[in-house]
């Protein structure tokens, strides 16, 4: 009796184990697609919307930061102006990073979500032209 106690003892906890290693794949492939660049745009956020205004960039893989190319005719520095005059959005231009960053500027996800969302529906209404 003992021994068949241990044993069943030992399968519970095997399933229990297996049931939670099975939650926390879900969660992780869950948390994955949210990053993939070749889902839907808008399953991503932050990232949709940067698609959505028609700019060029790929959904952040591990990073809490947004990088992307500034339209034609910019630099850095003169699209980030304009995302502040236009829409009162700061962004970070690229080449504040060194030479490699000129033509890019860096969106940040790292303030809190209320701010973020109020920054992607600022963002949602500004047009590069």
């Amino acid at each position: 009796n003992e021994r068949r106690e241990t044993e069943r003892e030992r399968e519970t906890q095997t399933d229990r184990d297996q049931t939670q290693a099975q939650e926390q794949k879900t969660q992780d492939d869950l948390e994955l697609n949210c990053f993939r660049n070749d889902g839907p745009a808008g399953i991503y956020p932050p990232f949709g919307v940067v698609k959505e205004i028609g700019l060029d960039a790929l959904a952040p893989m591990a990073t809490l930061y947004i990088w992307t190319k500034v339209p034609e005719g910019y630099t850095s520095a003169s699209f980030t102006e304009r995302l502040l005059e236009d829409v009162n959005v700061v962004v970070t231009p690229g080449n504040g990073y060194g030479s490699a960053g000129e033509g890019y500027i860096r969106l940040s996800l790292t303030i809190p979500d209320d701010q973020i969302d109020e920054g992607l529906r600022r963002l949602s209404q500004f047009t590069v032209s």
